[in-house]
Formats: C-alpha cells, sequence, structure tokens
C-alpha cells in the first residue's frame, strides 16, 4: 500500500478533499436555500419586480442553480490545479460568512453546516502538500518558454559574412 499524500490521479489528498467537500458544501447549502425560500413568505430582497410566487420561485431556482453550478465548476477547476479556482472558492466561502454573520435572522443549522464545510475545504486548500501542488501546477502551465530567434537585420546578416 503507497504511504504517499497523492491520489491515484496525482492530487495530494487534501486537495482531493478539498474538492470533494466543495461538493458536498455545495449541496448542503442548496438543501438550506431551498427550505428557507419555501418557509420565507417574500423575498423581495432578491428580486425588486413584483412578481406572481411561481415567477419568483422560477427566478430564485435558477439563481440557485446557476450559484451551486459556478461553485461545482470552481471546484472541478481547483482539482486539476487552478490557483484562480481556489482563491475564488476561497472569496465565496469568505462571502458566505459575511452573508451569515449580517443576516443573522435567515441562519438555519443547515447554512452553519454548509459554512463549516466550507471553511474546512479552505484549510486543506492551503496545507503545505496542497501549496506544493498548486505551485507546482502553476510553474507547469506559466513555465518561461525559450523566444524564437528574432530575424537578423540586413546590416548584421553582412558583419556576420
Amino acid at each position: 500500500m503507497p504511504t504517499s499524500d497523492a491520489d491515484h490521479q496525482g492530487h495530494p489528498r487534501a486537495v482531493t478533499w478539498a474538492s470533494g467537500l466543495w461538493i458536498l458544501g455545495t449541496a448542503v447549502g442548496l438543501v438550506s436555500a431551498v427550505l428557507l425560500f419555501s418557509a420565507v413568505p417574500s423575498p423581495g430582497y432578491l428580486l425588486a419586480v413584483p412578481t406572481s410566487d411561481s415567477e419568483r420561485a422560477a427566478g430564485i431556482g435558477v439563481l440557485l442553480a446557476a450559484w451551486s453550478l459556478a461553485r461545482l465548476v470552481f471546484a472541478w477547476f481547483m482539482l486539476r490545479g487552478h490557483v484562480w479556482a481556489r482563491t475564488v472558492l476561497t472569496a465565496l466561502a469568505g462571502l458566505g460568512l459575511a452573508v451569515i454573520t449580517f443576516h443573522f435572522e435567515y441562519v438555519t443549522a443547515l447554512n452553519c453546516i454548509a459554512a463549516a464545510i466550507n471553511v474546512v475545504a479552505v484549510v486543506l486548500q492551503f496545507l503545505p502538500s496542497s501549496n506544493a501542488y498548486f505551485s507546482r501546477c502553476y510553474h507547469r502551465t506559466h513555465a518561461p518558454f525559450d523566444a524564437p530567434e528574432q530575424p537578423l537585420r540586413p546590416s548584421e546578416r553582412r558583419a556576420q559574412i
């Protein structure tokens, strides 16, 4: 049995776990949001346009689906070693904590669970093995390349002869 810190695809286990936790946190947050919006009679702060309940529910559903899909896409890119995706996910976790802090009247136990999952995922993303993985991936994709030689000017060609 291998004792390395990497899984079978070369990702550190911490990054694999962080990606899985982002997926789990997204699912828990989605369930929490659906339960919250089904219990709140009129979330007028989301959609300022007067609409029927079915139109409001459809609008909120589209927003939740887009938000969840974006988080899943960022988790996928983070798993592949993209530093920008790790940064975006960290910012989203911070945003989620700010929302919980400033809109405490709408916080449920599921919100707190989702936030805790996100915090653990962020911590896993910044462990030393994760940092080394992201650094390797960054330097592999942003490695300096040898610039092609510039063509010689006519005066330089004559000087070589």
